[in-house]
C-alpha cells in the first residue's frame, strides 16, 4: 500500500478494497461468510454513523451512473494492486465526475442492484456492506489525496479489524 504515496504521478484518485477470496490468478470471489458479515456490520454500527439505502448502478463500458446518488462518473487508469493476502482485491483508478445528462442512453447496460449499509469512517474512507440476493460483500472506498499518510494508517486499522482468514467463503 505504500505505493499509494505516489498517487499523483500514478494518476489515481480512488481506491477500492474488496474482501473475499481469490479463486485463481484471474478470478476473485467478492463474497464473505454471512456470520462474519453480520458480526462485523454490528461492530461498525456501534462505532460510526451509518445510512442504509438501495443502490442501483448502471454501467456502460467505463461509464457509470449511480441512480441512487444521481452521480455519473468515468473510470480511467484502473489497476489491480496485488496484496500478499489472498482475501483482498485492491483496485486503484482515476474517477472523473461528469454531468448525469452525459450518461449514454444505450439500452444494454450492466445493472448492479444492492442493499447498502454505508459507514463514513472519515472524509476519505467509506466502508460499504453490500447485499445482493444471497451474496454479501464488504468494500472500502477510499479517496486518495494529500492526506494519504493518515488515510493509510486508518486503512490498516480497519483491515486489521476485518481480517480473520477462516471466515471467508
Amino acid at each position: 500500500m505504500e505505493k499509494l504515496i505516489n498517487y499523483k504521478s500514478d494518476n489515481i484518485n480512488k481506491l477500492s478494497i474488496y474482501l473475499g477470496s481469490k479463486k485463481d490468478s484471474v478470478l476473485f470471489k467478492k463474497n464473505v461468510n454471512s456470520n462474519f458479515y453480520s458480526k462485523k456490520k454490528s461492530e461498525f454500527f456501534s462505532k460510526y454513523k451509518s445510512r442504509t439505502y438501495k443502490s442501483t448502478i448502471y454501467r456502460f463500458n467505463n461509464n457509470f451512473y449511480n441512480h441512487t446518488l444521481k452521480k455519473h462518473y468515468i473510470v480511467y487508469n484502473e489497476k489491480k494492486i496485488f496484496d500478499k493476502r489472498d482475501n483482498l482485491l485492491i483496485i486503484s483508478y482515476k474517477e472523473i465526475e461528469k454531468p448525469f445528462s452525459d450518461f449514454s442512453c444505450q439500452k444494454n447496460y450492466h445493472i448492479l442492484e444492492d442493499f447498502v449499509t454505508e459507514f463514513k469512517i472519515n472524509d476519505e474512507i467509506i466502508l460499504l456492506f453490500n447485499e445482493n440476493k444471497k451474496i454479501k460483500g464488504i468494500k472500502l472506498d477510499i479517496i486518495i489525496n494529500h492526506n494519504i499518510d493518515n488515510t493509510l494508517n486508518k486503512i490498516r486499522e480497519i483491515l486489521e479489524n476485518l481480517s480473520i482468514d477462516s471466515t471467508y467463503n
